[in-house]
């Protein structure tokens, strides 16, 4: 907001643009990351999924890291979305139509997700 400059985040660490689109993107409590879901599939390595999938972005450092994935780093079944910070910014919170985040996720429906960003 002071200078009026605009950056586009939507890409991958090396400052490479997707090949798909993004949206719904929030800023960090301490305005230094920011949480947005893409399609794209050449953001981070091994996204095979085919689906929409929540990233968040250093914006001090350009790291980019695909969170909407289970406590082993394996990506969603299905599509995620709807991302949202804690407000210490340690914990995100992100809806998902993918059943094999958590344990024991049969009901084929969406289902909200809180992933801790420490641990």
């Amino acid at each position: 907001m002071v200078t009026g400059a605009t950056t586009r985040i939507s890409t991958d660490s090396a400052g490479l643009q997707g090949n798909n689109g993004s949206t719904t993107s929030v800023l960090s409590p301490d305005g230094t990351k920011i949480l947005f879901v893409s399609r794209a599939d050449n953001l981070v390595p091994g996204d095979t999924n085919f689906a929409s999938d929540v990233f968040i972005k250093d914006l001090l450092t350009g790291a980019l890291q695909r969170v909407s994935t289970d406590s082993a780093g394996l990506q969603g079944g299905n599509g995620s979305d709807l991302p949202r910070f804690s407000p210490d910014g340690t914990k995100i919170t992100f809806t998902s139509l993918a059943n094999n985040l958590a344990p024991n996720d049969s009901n084929f429906n969406s289902d909200v997700f809180v992933k801790d960003l420490t641990t």
